[in-house]
């Protein structure tokens, strides 16, 4: 089951590769967890999933700067939210408080990042072209 679509491509190659890349690893995550695999493996992906993220994140909002998106400070903050969420959640899987393992990851890790991707990233995209245009 594959959660990416042609809805999601914002059309910046390095942010769209590197969507994608998460999409793929975060529907790994969840099928993995929905298989039941052990609690290390889950973590273990997972752990790769947050790291991927703040590099991407890193990578995205670097893009903001460059480009002057006027609301790259706000952007960021989502961001910042976004990866304790995904901490809070790796953390309650290693203690074991994560019952709800599928569901969970599906709604807060997921679910919140395809949102973002056509809502926030969109209109960093638009910016960008904008000023591509302009020059």
């Amino acid at each position: 089951m594959s959660s990416w679509n042609d809805s999601l491509i914002i059309g910046v190659k390095l942010i769209d590769d590197q969507h994608y890349k998460l999409v793929d690893k975060m529907d790994q995550l969840v099928e993995a967890c929905r298989r039941g695999d052990g609690r290390e493996e889950v973590g273990q992906t997972l752990k790769f999933v947050v790291s991927y993220i703040k590099e991407h994140f890193k990578d995205e909002e670097e893009l903001q700067l460059l480009y002057a998106y006027p609301d790259r400070v706000a952007h960021k903050d989502l961001h910042a939210g976004f990866v304790q969420r995904t901490i809070d959640l790796m953390q309650e899987l290693k203690t074991g408080k994560g019952s709800d393992c599928p569901e969970n990851l599906k709604k807060l890790l997921l679910g919140w990042f395809l949102m973002h991707i056509k809502t926030e990233d969109k209109k960093v995209s638009e910016h960008i072209h904008a000023a591509e245009a302009a020059k």
